[in-house]
């Protein structure tokens, strides 16, 4: 019988890593797919639903850097802000 002071944590399991086929990507980068690949107005809160491992912070940092390089626009204001490709 295993000593159960051992250090291990028994039933306790590691959740698999998440699929590596868009992690070639930066974080930006992958927001910025994100938002091409969407027809019309998308939200903050849209691009944090399909990018669950990207903070919020990085995400309003990333859209502010989009709109000041004219790659998208800001529609909008407050919980109804929206951003569309120019």
């Amino acid at each position: 019988m295993r000593n159960r002071m051992s250090g291990g944590v028994r039933g306790r399991r590691r959740k698999p890593p998440p699929t590596r086929s868009h992690r070639s990507l930066s974080k930006p980068d992958r927001i910025k797919a994100v938002i091409d690949n969407k027809v019309g107005k998308i939200t903050k809160k849209e691009i944090m639903e399909l990018c669950p491992d990207i903070s919020r912070v990085t995400v309003e940092r990333t859209l502010t850097d989009l709109v000041k390089s004219g790659h998208i626009a800001k529609v909008g204001a407050g919980p109804s802000t929206g951003y569309v490709r120019i």
